[in-house]
């Protein structure tokens, strides 16, 4: 006979308007020598606008991903259970992968153990974690991070980013690393990564936070493990905490010269956007220019035995098979990435250093930002003779022409990601970025 233990039943009112909901819920299993055991989540009544991640470890002697097979079973559908085993220094625990929820599976949902007959099952413990996210609208309370000054060696901007302090509302969080002390690293590589999650969602800040969460109450590293994640639309999101070359946990174990970025999806069974591509691009043309790395080129890493080339998958930075990371579908485009990284450094971010003596009359405030509907503008001058204003995408093509300063700016039929506006008048220019969610 199965042991079934009711471990959680969950009806609430939160207002998740305001802060993301978690808990942890440890289990036990009480000297009980079965093999195969089901744990029942009774999710029901959980409200989530978007998805509700679900985790979980077990820890004890002999446990590991080969002596743990796991399933999760909702009222929709039966899935298979992957470890998560991005930390080869962990022994005796398995990691789940985080799993996403439709928020119509918040019901009663079977968590399956089965045992390999050399854990002793009476030892082990674990638990399991939910995490719903904040809803979208409560980031409209916060703003872009504008992108830091140019490096004066590069003509490279940094790309405008969401911040810690943003999508980690919810957690406190500020620049610094989560878990102190930050440890820092003279990086010499890039590193592409995808999240291996959902490819739908309507708040892809909630899936950082989760990503996040994850990591720290899951898989218990002291951050996040990324530097920079990267959602569909294009828009990028500050990651592990720090600031610039903290060195992050995403590489087998093998962190040391490494910048990571994580495109969120799964592009194994999905394409990468265009738009996430482009800012990949721009992220690494700041990072390779800044850091007078090659992007074409390769060198050795003291993290990793031999050459490694500059841009590279999480998968070639680990032992063959360890990883399918970041995926086929967009593994196939780090060539096209390198080529097209080295040609943005070597032309787009020339003619931008070349129109550096073009007067900025002042700097546009854009509110709300991010935002979904209208924005209002402001500068620090007489706006009345502003002539125009375009509304550029993230591959610099016009997508919006406006004539007045003075009425808010309808940008409802935009798609989600990261715009440049650009007002013209008779001294100068008057640029802002914003970002439409």
């Amino acid at each position: 006979m199965r042991n079934i233990f009711l471990l959680l039943f969950i009806c609430l009112s939160v207002d998740l308007y305001s802060q993301h909901w978690s808990k942890t819920i440890p289990f036990h299993w009480n000297g009980s020598q079965e093999r195969v055991i089901t744990q029942t989540i009774d999710l029901s009544g959980l409200f989530a606008g978007d998805f509700i991640g679900v985790s979980f470890y077990v820890e004890g002697k002999e446990v590991s991903p080969l002596t743990i097979q796991a399933s999760f079973k909702t009222k929709k559908l039966y899935r298979q259970v992957l470890p998560f085993g991005e930390d080869p220094d962990q022994e005796n625990r398995f990691v789940s992968e985080l799993i996403y929820l439709e928020p119509d599976e918040a019901g009663k949902c079977q968590l399956q153990l089965t045992l390999s007959e050399h854990i002793s099952v009476h030892d082990i413990t674990g638990a399991i974690r939910v995490f719903v996210p904040q809803m979208e609208a409560s980031l409209n309370e916060h703003i872009l991070k504008k992108a830091s000054p140019r490096h004066f060696v590069c003509p490279c901007p940094q790309p405008d980013y969401v911040p810690r302090t943003s999508w980690g509302v919810g957690f406190s969080l500020n620049g610094d690393i989560y878990i102190g002390p930050p440890v820092y690293t003279k990086v010499t590589h890039l590193i592409v990564h995808h999240s291996a999650g959902t490819n739908v969602s309507n708040n892809w800040a909630g899936v950082v936070a989760a990503i996040f969460d994850f990591h720290v109450n899951t898989n218990k590293w002291s951050d996040v493990g990324y530097n920079w994640l990267i959602d569909p639309n294009g828009v990028i999101y500050e990651g592990r905490g720090g600031g610039d070359n903290v060195r992050g946990a995403h590489m087998c174990g093998y962190n040391n010269n490494s910048m990571a970025a994580c495109l969120l999806g799964n592009f194994e069974v999905a394409q990468p956007t265009d738009a996430m591509v482009a800012s990949l691009t721009k992220l690494f043309s700041w990072k390779a220019c800044k850091e007078n790395i090659t992007p074409e080129g390769s060198s050795a890493i003291v993290s990793h035995t031999g050459f490694m080339k500059h841009i590279s998958g999480h998968q070639d930075g680990c032992s063959p098979n360890y990883t399918q990371c970041p995926g086929q579908n967009l593994y196939v485009k780090l060539p096209e990435l390198r080529t097209s990284t080295n040609q943005y450094i070597n032309e787009t971010c020339s003619t931008i250093s070349s129109t550096d003596h073009i007067t900025l009359h002042s700097t546009i405030q854009i509110t709300p930002n991010p935002a979904e509907e209208i924005i209002n503008l402001e500068t620090d001058d007489d706006n009345t003779d502003i002539e125009q204003i375009n509304i550029f995408d993230i591959t610099g093509r016009i997508v919006l022409t406006h004539f007045t300063l003075s009425m808010p700016i309808d940008i409802s039929t935009l798609e989600p990601g990261t715009y440049t506006l650009l007002a013209i008048n008779k001294s100068g220019l008057n640029i802002g970025k914003f970002v439409k969610i």
